[in-house]
This record gives C-alpha cells, sequence and structure tokens, in this order.
C-alpha cells in the first residue's frame, strides 16, 4: 500500500470516528442525560445561581417522580428553558400550604400529611390550594420567597417534568478546592 493510500485510509477512519462520536454524544444529550448552569436562587441552598447540574433524563422511564426529588422541567416559556424545582405534590393530591406549612391530603376530608421540609430557611408566604390531576405534580422551589414556582404557575404536567437532577458542580466549590492545593 502505497503512502497517499494509507493516508486516504486514516482520514476516512477518522472522519467515520468522528461522526460515530458526534452521534452518540447527540443520542446521549437527547434521551439520556442533560447539563446547564442554573441561573437563579429559587433553589437556594440546594442549588445556586451559577451551579452546573446533570439531570438524569431516564430516571422516570418506568416510575413517575415522587415526593422530594428535585427535577428540571420546561419552563412555560417553552423547552428552551428549564426550572429546578422540588416535588411536593403528586398526581391526585391535594395541596394546601397555609400559614408556611404545607399539607398533604387525599381528598378534601383527609386532615392531611404536614411535609417536613428541613432544607428550607423561610416558610412560603403564599397560602395555596390546589387539586392536581392524574398527571400533574405542584412543584416549589426551596427559596420560596425567590421561586417562581406552582404557586403561580399551577401544576406541571408529567411531560413537562425532563428528568431528576443527579449531581450539582459549585463553581465556588471548585475555586475553593483548587486554592487549597
Amino acid at each position: 500500500m502505497r503512502m497517499d493510500d494509507k493516508r486516504a485510509t486514516l482520514a476516512t477512519r477518522t472522519f467515520q470516528l468522528a461522526v460515530v462520536v458526534f452521534l452518540s454524544a447527540l443520542l446521549v444529550r437527547m434521551f439520556v442525560a442533560d447539563s446547564f448552569v442554573v441561573r437563579g436562587n429559587s433553589m437556594a441552598p440546594a442549588v445556586l445561581d451559577g451551579d452546573y447540574v446533570f439531570i438524569n433524563k431516564l430516571a422516570y422511564l418506568f416510575d413517575g417522580p415522587e415526593r422530594q426529588d428535585v427535577v428540571a422541567v420546561d419552563a412555560p416559556e417553552g423547552p428552551a428553558q428549564k426550572f429546578i424545582k422540588r416535588v411536593i405534590g403528586l398526581p391526585e393530591e391535594r395541596v394546601e400550604i397555609s400559614g408556611g406549612i404545607v399539607r398533604i391530603k387525599k381528598g378534601r376530608t383527609d386532615h392531611g400529611l404536614i411535609l417536613q421540609e428541613p432544607y428550607i430557611t423561610t416558610p412560603t408566604p403564599i397560602d395555596t390550594i390546589i387539586n392536581l390531576d392524574q398527571s400533574d405534580y405542584f412543584l416549589l422551589g426551596d427559596n420560596r420567597l425567590a421561586s417562581t414556582d406552582s404557586r403561580t404557575l399551577g401544576a406541571f404536567a408529567r411531560r413537562a417534568i425532563d428528568g431528576k437532577l443527579f449531581l450539582r458542580i459549585s463553581p465556588k466549590l471548585i475555586r475553593d478546592w483548587f486554592a487549597n492545593k
């Protein structure tokens, strides 16, 4: 084999490898995982402005989101923008917020479960009552004073939930870690 033929074969194989890598990355991004930088402090202190988050898109392939899961959800502006919120109410539940206390009920006569929320520092100032349909979820930000969520936007349909947060990288933690090395 001549040197020119070897170069052509190497170039062809390199191009084929680049196409396979690109298509694989595209498929992973579309169907398996997503990542983005968080803008805003609606989930502080769990997730902060500027944090880089990774979302598992396969987390709810067989089961729906569970209470307390932190999820990525399509913003009302469309799927190009994502919100990070915590699942509070599940399908066919009644969520009542009064005096900063979140109560989950199965029906009108049920006294309900008072939700324990050790991750929030300031209780929600907005009283709300909402009945969820069979595919709806009630989502709140942990920073209730700075969050646009189900209290004002209403329930989020299951199809709007893109996946579950599985990794958060804080730029501040990385800077601090390198500064101490």
